[in-house]
This record gives structure tokens, sequence and C-alpha cells, in this order.
């Protein structure tokens, strides 16, 4: 503040007994809710080292208060820095200084400015305001969930060529992150898988992924789908045309080969009159030399959308074993639900290619079936909510760890918060743009590596060794029984795996034509680490949420409404956490005015927020509920 110092801290008392205001404001910091925006961190932090000089001040704290408030303030910091997505350093000294920073700002305020901090409360009042929770009336509050809804993608840990594309296309379509960055990960996955594999402590992971991304009807996955997958597409259809006159030769060879073969054993068996009758070691030698021909070749195909399991089989025997799956609508799991629920397909094909070490065996009709050595699967989803649970339901799906190889994650929804403009129609097409365009060149040369058996190995360097294996130590003490990860010990157990795979496929993104001959550095490592840790948060907010009962989502639904405004309100004239009656729950859940919903099951809802301390009975109005005021903060 400008201006002479008005009553320097040498000044100030600390009082006998804490006030009932600064005492609920405090305990309120423990409840806030981590900010979407990691920059918002520090400003809330200064913010409380303000006020917490003001009470200073204004002899509403004591001292051994005020100390343990500074406690809650650290360990909130603490918490907040360790935030999936936007994960920092935290050093106690930030906090420190944020008091010190308070000091300063308030000795030159006013005593009007001290008290409209603390929304103008007087030391000497009775009774905390009214915008204040009187601590010792309210019981503790029980979060439904302990994030303000799941985690934002940290697109920072992606590779910069894939990063500003990925912003771009969410920033354009108005979709969540999370949608365009699965997607670009499943392009890498498709054209990274069998042209290299990263080597860890004693074993190697191949570079395929499963991701299924869970979004609500009309959050635009299928433009985003068309703007990051597009350039796959195209790779693919330029490969069909080049590959034309040669595939096209090689299949009218090998029909004569076969014309030949076939005459040659109807002539072994049926000899025609003065003529020699071909011995088997002539047919057996034809028959070899049809064999080394090959088999006939199709149209490659890099990417598909729909196919039953079988059928992607043979896909990847006719792609030198290899195929992914990227489909906006998540049409291809409908497919495997259907299959597997019939008994007609087993989980075996999926469960090899994934990890890429069996061997699986296509029939084919009238000669001997082909054998993939390594065949290498991504998956690459988006659909509703609901059909991770259909998914699950899938017979063995989770017994033999199919749901377990997925990483899960639930968007955000941006339904009813996008802009329109009449500028927005005079940009360039996204592909046109510098990202993308980048992101195209990026697709052409990762095209251009080949698939193999052998693929070169990608080594560590002794920075990312060492990093890799610390992190990975931590993590099992973190996925032992009643652990950290204790929900989802299925895709625990892939999650270090899954590190090298996603260091993998950002080290080719930066580095297309790598051949193992220089190791991936410290620095990638790192942000696949903190990209997977993403993933484990992720992932165990989706399966929570699909194992939520039906009256914790309805509640939920309740709280949303009165943080919107709409419980007691309405859209044209919100009033968020405005008081409100079991009328009102009856009719937001019955979604009409005419509170068709069972008042029963409304009354027990309501008791069910006053339990976990959200909601509490009026003291001055009979059958009317009021919300806790932190929430609010």
């Amino acid at each position: 503040e400008a201006g002479p110092i008005v009553a320097p801290a040498g000044s100030w008392e600390w009082s006998d007994s804490t006030c009932a205001y600064v005492a609920a404001m405090v305990a309120g910091w423990g409840d806030l809710v981590a900010p979407d925006d990691p920059d918002a961190r520090h400003p809330w932090a200064v913010s409380a080292g303000v006020r917490l000089a003001v009470a200073h001040r204004m002899g509403c704290i004591t001292r051994p208060d005020h100390e343990a408030a500074v406690d809650v303030l650290t360990d909130r910091m603490r918490v907040l820095c360790r935030r999936p997505g936007a994960v920092r350093d935290f050093d106690p000294k930030e906090v420190a200084d944020a008091v010190a920073w308070g000091i300063l700002k308030v000795e030159p305020k006013s005593d009007e400015a001290c008290r409209a901090e603390l929304a103008d409360h007087h030391r000497d009042d009775p009774t905390p305001p009214a915008d204040v929770d009187d601590a010792a009336t309210w019981p503790p509050l029980i979060r439904f969930d302990d994030d303000a809804g799941p985690p934002p993608f940290p697109v920072h840990c992606l590779p910069a060529p894939v990063a500003g594309y990925v912003d771009l296309v969410a920033r354009r379509v108005q979709v969540d992150r999370l949608i365009p960055a699965v997607m670009a990960l499943g392009v890498l996955a498709a054209l990274g898988q069998k042209t290299a594999r990263v080597r860890g402590p004693g074993w190697s992971e191949q570079l395929a992924l499963f991701v299924l991304a869970l979004a609500d009807v009309s959050e635009r996955k299928s433009p985003a789908h068309a703007a990051i997958v597009g350039p796959l597409y195209a790779v693919e259809g330029r490969l069909d045309v080049d590959g034309a006159d040669a595939r096209t030769l090689h299949n009218e060879e090998r029909r004569l080969l076969a014309g030949r073969l076939d005459a040659a054993r109807k002539a072994a068996v049926s000899p025609k009159p003065k003529q020699a009758a071909p011995d088997a070691a002539a047919v057996a030698e034809l028959a070899r030399e049809l064999d080394d021909h090959g088999p006939e070749r199709v149209a490659p195909r890099l990417v598909v959308d729909n196919a039953t399991v079988e059928r992607l089989k043979g896909i990847m025997a006719a792609n030198s074993g290899r195929v992914a799956v990227v489909s906006p609508e998540l049409s291809f799991l409908s497919v495997v639900e259907g299959a597997y629920k019939s008994g007609s397909e087993d989980l075996a094909p999926l469960l090899s290619a994934y990890t890429g070490g069996e061997p699986l065996v296509v029939d084919r009709v009238g000669r001997d079936g082909e054998r993939i050595a390594h065949p290498a699967l991504t998956v690459v989803a988006v659909g509703q909510p609901s059909r991770l649970r259909d998914l699950a339901d899938v017979k063995g799906a989770e017994d033999r760890g199919l749901v377990a190889r997925f990483v899960v994650a639930q968007a955000r929804p941006r339904a009813g918060t996008r802009t329109y403009s009449v500028e927005a129609a005079a940009v360039p097409e996204l592909r046109d743009t510098v990202e993308g365009l980048a992101w195209a060149r990026l697709v052409d040369r990762l095209a251009d590596r080949v698939p193999s058996d052998a693929p070169p190995m990608l080594d560590l360097d002794p920075d990312a060794l060492a990093r890799f294996v610390a992190w990975a130590n931590s993590h099992e003490a973190d996925s032992a029984p009643g652990g950290r990860w204790s929900l989802i010990p299925g895709f625990a157990g892939k999650a270090v795996g899954l590190l090298l795979r996603l260091a993998g496929l950002s080290w080719l993104a930066e580095h297309p034509d790598a051949d193992g001959s220089e190791p991936i550095p410290d620095r990638v490592v790192g942000a696949a680490a903190e990209l997977v840790e993403w993933c484990l948060v992720a992932h165990e907010d989706a399966i929570r949420g699909a194992r939520i009962p039906e009256p914790i989502r309805r509640a939920v639904r309740l709280v949303e409404s009165a943080r919107r405004g709409t419980l007691s309100g309405s859209k044209a004239d919100p009033q968020p956490w405005a008081p409100f009656t079991v009328r009102h729950v009856s009719r937001q859940l019955s979604g009409s005015n005419s509170g068709t919903v069972d008042r029963d099951e409304a009354r027990r809802l309501v008791d069910l927020l006053a339990d976990h301390g959200y909601v509490a009975p009026a003291p001055d109005t009979k059958g009317t509920y009021v919300w806790r005021r932190a929430l609010g903060a």
C-alpha cells in the first residue's frame, strides 16, 4: 500500500482468545478446493497472509493460533503444489514470505480497510458475521470427492511439436484438452509401435497404448478427431498410392506361381498321356518358391475405426504385425463388448497385442495359419462415461487385466461455456496453421520409420535411468495394499511400463529418426513421470466415478446446481448457495416444476448432504436448509 505506516507491526497486540470469525476463516483454508489455474496458488497464499496480518493487528487472534494458522496455510500450499497436471516443488519459505508480505501490506492500511478485509468484522462482536460458518456448530466437511472434477490434462508434458497443436485444437474446437491430447498420443503410438522399444532395468517395452477418454455427448469429439488423426489418414492414403504399382506386380507374380503350383499338383496326380508327371520334389520346389514370394499384399492400414477382434488380427498380419484403432465414438469397444458377451471371442489377442511378447496365429481358410511373432495394437477411443461400466462388465475384462491396460480419464465438459464470434470465420483452417503444418510434417516423418520384429532399442541415459528407478521404487510402495493406489491395483501395476512407453513416444516425437544411438535424456523421463502421475489420478478418478452409488451421484448434482445457482434460483436469475427446501431438491431431480420425484427420496438426499457437513437446517425458517458457506469461498 502507498502512504505512511498507520500501525507498525511492533504495536500490534496478541489477543487472549481467537474470535469465532478468524477461527472459521482459518478452518476454511483446509477445506478449500485446489484452484483450476495453477497460477492462482501463490496469489491465494499472499491473500491469506494479508488477512492473517489483519487478524493480528485487529486483536482477533492469539499467538499460538497464529502459529497454527501458518501451519495450516503451509500444509494447504503443499497439497496444492502436488495437484496433478500442475505439480511443482514447494518451498515452505513461500508461505513465510506471504506472511511477511501481509504485514507490509497491512501496516499502511486504515482501520476501515482492515475491517473490510474481514468482512467488516469487529473483535467485540458476540457472534461471527452471517457469512462465516461457526466451526463449533458445523460437523466436519466430508467431501464426496477430493477434487473439483477430474484433473486437467498436463499438456506441457507432451513434446513441443505435439503440445502446440493439441493446445490450438482444444482452443479452436473448444473441447477439453484431454480429447485431442489422447488422440495425438494414439497417432504417435500408431506410427511408433514396432519401430522401437524402450529398455528398462531388466526388460523392455513396446510403444503401444490403450487409452479411453470419457466425454459426454456434444463434446465435439469428431472435430477434434478429424484435426488430429487427419494427417494419419493422409499418410495411409499416400502409402496406398505410392505402393500401388509394386503391390499389383507382386500379387500378379504370386498368382502365376500359385497357378503353376496348382497345375503341377494336378499333373502329378493325373498325368496326361505321353507327358512325364512332375515328381514330389518338383512340386515341393514350386511350393517353396511361392512361400518365399510372400503373402498377397494389400493396401496398407495404419489405423481403423471399427473392426472385430478376428479382423484386427488379419489386418495386423497384413501390415507388419501392427495396427491402431482410433475412434471418436467408441464403436470398436462396442463391437468387443457384444462379441465377448456372446461368447464368440477371447481376450487373448487384445492382451497379447498390448504387451507384444506372445505370438498370435491368424487362421486362414484352405491354407496354414499365419503367425504374428510380436503383435502390436494401439487403441484410443472416446465415449460416454457409462461405456466404462459396460466395458468392465465384459466377461474377463477386469479379471484378466483388459481394463487395467487402459489409461482412463474423464474429460471436463465444455457444453454451455463456449463462445462464438464473427471473427472466428476468418481464421485459417487448423491444418493450415503453423502448428497444424508442423504436426503433419511430424506424422509424415514418423511414417517413414520401418516396423520390425527386432526394432532399435532406446536406452535411458544414466540420469534418466536413476530417475526412473527412484520413481518406480516410490510407486511400488504406493501400490501396496492400503497404499495410495489401492483402488486401482491393476492399472498401478502397469504404470511403470507405461512410463517407459510414454518416454519412448516423446523421444520419437522429438527425434523421428531415432535409432538408439542417442539415449533418452532425464528431461524426457521427468515429463513422462509427471504424465504417468496424471494418468494414475485420472484413472482412479474415472474408476471411482464408475463405482459411485446413485445417491452420491445425485447429491453431487445438487451441490453443482447450488454452485451454479439453479437449485433454488434459475438460469435467468441464478442464486448461488441460496437456502433451499426439499421441494427444490425434488424439482431439481425431476427436471420439472411438478416435483414428481418422491419427497421421501429427496429428503434422504438432504439428510445425506447434512451428514457430510454440506448443509444444515436454517435456524429461523422451518423446512429450509442453508449451505456451508465455506463451499462458496
